[in-house]
């Protein structure tokens, strides 16, 4: 949980400090603050997954790892192809909605490992 809280905190001083940071390469880039926190919130599911995919790597969970890995990628391409009408939005839908079923699936077998 403390991974994201700190993801949590990080997206908050992102999207506070976000438009003084972007106001330097000028004024075009005014929309890009809540690109930004969008894509930092959609981090924010992967933040436990790293930590517990880490765990089961080490306790000789490889393939497990790599299989959890395909299919986020499969459910990020889904996501991303069905969120196709949310334009510039959809890349923040569809890694938010992988990163959560990453996070799920690497809880579940690190349960079955006893990791957690």
């Amino acid at each position: 949980w403390m991974s994201m809280f700190s993801a949590t905190l990080m997206t908050a001083i992102g999207v506070l400090f976000g438009p003084w940071l972007l106001s330097i390469y000028g004024a075009h880039y005014d929309a890009g603050r809540w690109f930004i926190g969008a894509f930092m919130a959609a981090a924010v599911f992967s933040a436990p997954a790293n930590i517990i995919g880490n765990a089961i790597v080490v306790n000789d969970g490889q393939m497990r790892w790599l299989a959890l890995t395909v299919i986020w990628f499969v459910v990020l391409l889904l996501a991303g192809v069905s969120f196709s009408v949310a334009g510039a939005w959809t890349g923040a839908i569809a890694q938010a909605i992988a990163a959560l079923v990453l996070t799920m699936l690497a809880m579940t077998v690190a349960r079955s490992r006893q990791l957690i």
